[in-house]
């Protein structure tokens, strides 16, 4: 597998670990370690705070560009609708919900690249 390393991230991972075996990494998505650190699930007020809160941004490639410095998320609506599209109508979103929501979205990719995002998003 060709090193995959890049200076702005390309997309978001589906999967919550990975060991590369062969070049001596591994990678644990953000997604996975920031939103569910504390426990395997979460709920709607829970997951707003970690996305507002602790998750960091990266201007990404592929997307519209916009600086770390103008990436304060001011209304959580979005969010919340985030939440809704992958929690699927129940109370909680668990770690591998999450993942297996995301892979659909990405649609068998190993990546939701900007595209698939909106797509998912906005359906």
């Amino acid at each position: 597998m060709a090193d995959q390393s890049a200076a702005r991230p390309k997309w978001i991972p589906v999967y919550e670990y990975r060991a590369f075996e062969s070049q001596g990494k591994e990678h644990k998505s953000k997604w996975s370690s920031d939103i569910f650190c504390d426990a395997p699930s979460v709920g709607k007020e829970e997951f707003v705070s970690k996305v507002v809160n602790d998750l960091s941004y990266a201007p990404c490639l592929g997307g519209p560009y916009l600086a770390a410095s103008s990436a304060q998320i001011e209304d959580t609506a979005v969010v919340e609708k985030l939440f809704d599209v992958l929690a699927d109508g129940k109370e909680k979103l668990t770690k591998k919900g999450m993942g297996v929501q995301m892979r659909e979205f990405a649609a068998g990719e190993e990546g939701l690249n900007w595209a698939a995002f909106l797509a998912a998003f906005s359906a």
